[in-house]
């Protein structure tokens, strides 16, 4: 009776691939118990000091798996262009995949040595988050993005791919900036930006929490849904 599309995007591939006729897709977004991310269970300074960070580091990060389609490459090498503007800043990759053995022998081949870590599979996303400074999303395709709703809902500026949910998540130049996928150097001038402006990266931040808290909160869902099937069962 009706489809749900996670995406604007998704439910017009759906219309055009025909799978269903668009009126008959609705778009329920996907979205987070936000309030795991405004208050974590453990803070920014120790979350910095399992890695070996200290409080006046500038961490950059990124979390997702370690494949192709999510462009790992692109943060490392980014990184690289970074670091040498920036000695203070210092990089994290948390996920794990087929891609991690590559990555990491590159980071050694570009001299980021411990400024670099790779911090495999995480459960504490929210914490992750809160002892960062910018998230990056270097993915050539994403169906949502939802580590980018993740960063907005802990106040994290953001550096994205302008490819497939990713627009729909943020709002570009607000609480975050998209670049085009596949551009380290697009990645380090943005960061070079954001770095130098500590006013940018916390107005960011708040006009991340802002924009989450209406439109990917799970009680927003739950509502859509019940409307949805009220009207359902209304015909």
């Amino acid at each position: 009776d009706m489809v749900i599309a996670l995406t604007q995007l998704e439910k017009n591939d759906m219309a055009r691939g025909r799978i269903c006729p668009a009126d008959k897709i609705e778009v329920v977004r996907q979205v987070l118990e936000l309030e795991a991310y405004s208050a974590p269970g453990r803070g920014r300074v120790a979350m910095r000091s399992e890695f070996g960070f200290k409080a006046e580091d500038m961490v950059l990060g990124m979390i997702g798996r370690l494949e192709t389609v999510k462009g790992p490459e692109y943060f490392v090498e980014a990184a690289f262009f970074i670091a040498k503007r920036w000695p203070a800043a210092r990089f994290i990759v948390a996920g794990e995949g087929s891609l991690r053995k590559k990555l990491e022998a590159r980071a050694v081949e570009l001299g980021l040595g411990k400024r670099l870590v790779f911090a495999g599979w995480r459960e504490d996303v929210p914490e992750i988050l809160s002892m960062l400074d910018i998230l990056v999303m270097p993915s050539l395709n994403e169906a949502v993005g939802m580590a980018a709703v993740e960063a907005e809902a802990a106040g994290v500026p953001l550096i994205a791919s302008n490819v497939g949910g990713i627009p729909e998540a943020v709002r570009d130049g607000d609480t975050a900036i998209l670049v085009e996928p596949g551009e380290p150097r697009a990645i380090a001038d943005i960061a070079y930006l954001l770095l130098d402006d500590p006013e940018k990266r916390r107005s960011m931040g708040e006009a991340g929490r802002a924009w989450v808290s209406g439109r990917f909160s799970a009680e927003t869902m739950v509502g859509k849904l019940e409307g949805l099937y009220e009207k359902l069962l209304a015909r």
